[in-house]
């Protein structure tokens, strides 16, 4: 009963993988090349079921790596308007504030005028009310006061 045991761990074949050099970035993975399913020798009907299969699969990954390849397009599109916006709010207006500063300003001027407008609103339609109610109170229970004078 002589039986080896190997206690040496084996490496492991895995995808080699290059670690990003900036922040922000992913790790980059190398393509893994799988062999062609359909070049197989067996001529069963599973076989070609499982070809069938295979195809779809393979149909899947290309529409799948498509999207995602879009999704990394996009992103990449909107890391550079970021990126123009953070440098444009470093710019210096006339005034020699940055844009920055200068938008939130005007975010909180834009904030307050908002405010008064719909106070405004609220007033305009109150005082609308109000002057329904006095014509109404005008034109259908107009009242009549006499004054009699207590000397004679």
């Amino acid at each position: 009963m002589d039986r080896k045991v190997a206690n040496e761990k084996k490496a492991r074949d895995g995808p080699i993988i290059e670690w990003p050099k900036t922040p922000g970035e992913l790790p980059k993975m190398s393509n893994i090349q799988w062999s062609d399913m359909k070049k197989s020798t067996e001529s069963d009907k599973n076989a070609s079921k499982a070809g069938d299969k295979v195809d779809e699969l393979l149909k899947w990954r290309v529409e799948i790596d498509h999207s995602i390849s879009e999704i990394n397009w996009k992103l990449d599109l909107l890391l550079a308007e970021t990126r123009k916006s953070r440098d444009l709010e470093n710019q210096e207006t006339p005034m020699g504030t940055k844009l920055g500063n200068a938008c939130s300003r005007l975010d909180s001027h834009h904030d307050t005028i908002q405010g008064i407008g719909q106070s405004l609103a609220a007033t305009t339609s109150q005082v609308h009310h109000l002057t329904n109610e006095i014509r109404l109170l005008k034109d259908e229970k107009e009242v009549t006061v006499t004054f009699k004078s207590g000397r004679q």
